[in-house]
Parts: structure tokens; C-alpha cells; sequence
């Protein structure tokens, strides 16, 4: 939830316009709607008040702006399935994300089920790249020019869902580890 949101959330949770909640915080009703719409952000005199009123903690209100940082994200997917083409030279964007955690270096999307349980398609996983990645752990891999989710256990490549097969590493592919899955966006 967004700032703007969740400043509104509380706001009708209580029944109150904007212009009552303006004055619970001491200021206009448009500096309100400029909060809502995420146009600008109250001072933290305004938010103490806010907070005051609505018997909450202040970090409840800002909490939304807390623990938010960009970090690159390749929308060209891993494969949780059967493999994603990977080209050297990928272009990332930066992305938005909470709770990044702190030895994340990218974030990745997932496509595929054969993480499954635990990531299902279309899920971003956070990497810590250049990373040894232990036996057992789950990484980013490549496997000749195809790029995995996987868990690495010997010399395979394997899957949570067990309706996949795991996938061998011989001496005559191309295999490099990417990094190692430290969380789950």
C-alpha cells in the first residue's frame, strides 16, 4: 500500500473528509488531497497528529515510505520450468520494491511452476549475485544460454515440484552461477 493510500485508508476508517482529517492535522483540505494523491507528503508535525488522533503509532502512517529502495530489475524472466533465453548485455530498469533485503543486488521475475511450493509464476525473487550458492540453496543459473530457478544439489539443477525432472550439468555445457535467491518480493 501506498502513502497516499493508506493515509486515506485511515481517513475513511474514521468517516472523516479530507477536510476534517485537514484539520485533525492542522492543515488544508487540499494539502489532504495532494497526501491521497500522492503529490506531496505531510510534515511530521501533521503525521504526529494524525497518529494522536487515530490512537496509533506514527510508523503506521509512514510505514509505506520506510524500507522502500530501487534496485535493478530484469523483467526477462528465470525459468521455474524448462528455461529462459539470457543474453549477455540485458537491460535492466530500476524498480521499486519494500523490504529489499540488504544483500539483494537485482531483483528478477519467475515464470514457471516448478518452484512450486515455494515461488510460483510471476513472482520477484531478490539475488545476491557472485555469490557461492551451497548445495541445497536456491539460485539464478545458466545453463547453455538458459537461465534457471533452481536449487543445485551436486551436479543438477532441481526442482520443488516434483513433477519436473531434474536437470544434469555435464563437463560439455556452459554453466555459471548467477547469484543466490536471498528474497521474495
Amino acid at each position: 500500500m501506498d502513502f497516499g493510500k493508506n493515509i486515506k485508508t485511515f481517513r475513511e476508517k474514521y468517516n472523516l473528509t479530507q477536510a476534517e482529517l485537514g484539520k485533525i492535522a492542522g492543515v488544508s483540505n487540499k494539502a489532504v488531497s495532494a497526501w491521497e494523491a500522492n503529490r506531496s507528503l505531510p510534515l511530521m508535525g501533521a503525521i504526529e497528529r494524525i497518529a494522536q488522533h487515530f490512537n496509533i503509532k506514527k510508523s503506521e502512517i509512514i510505514e509505506p515510505l520506510l524500507n522502500k529502495k530501487e534496485i535493478p530489475f530484469f523483467d526477462i524472466p528465470a525459468s521455474a520450468g524448462n528455461g529462459s533465453v539470457v543474453y549477455d548485455g540485458i537491460d535492466f530498469e530500476y524498480e521499486e520494491f519494500k523490504n529489499i533485503p540488504n544483500n539483494a543486488d537485482f531483483a528478477v521475475l519467475i515464470r514457471g511452476n516448478s518452484m512450486e511450493p515455494k515461488y510460483f509464476n510471476d513472482d520477484i525473487v531478490f539475488v545476491k549475485k557472485d555469490v557461492i550458492v551451497e548445495q541445497g540453496q536456491v539460485g539464478i543459473f545458466i545453463l547453455n544460454s538458459e537461465s534457471y530457478l533452481k536449487t543445485l544439489i551436486g551436479n543438477q539443477l532441481v526442482s520443488f515440484n516434483k513433477e519436473y525432472k531434474s536437470i544434469d550439468i555435464t563437463e560439455n555445457d556452459q554453466f555459471r552461477i548467477i547469484g543466490k535467491v536471498v528474497g521474495k518480493a
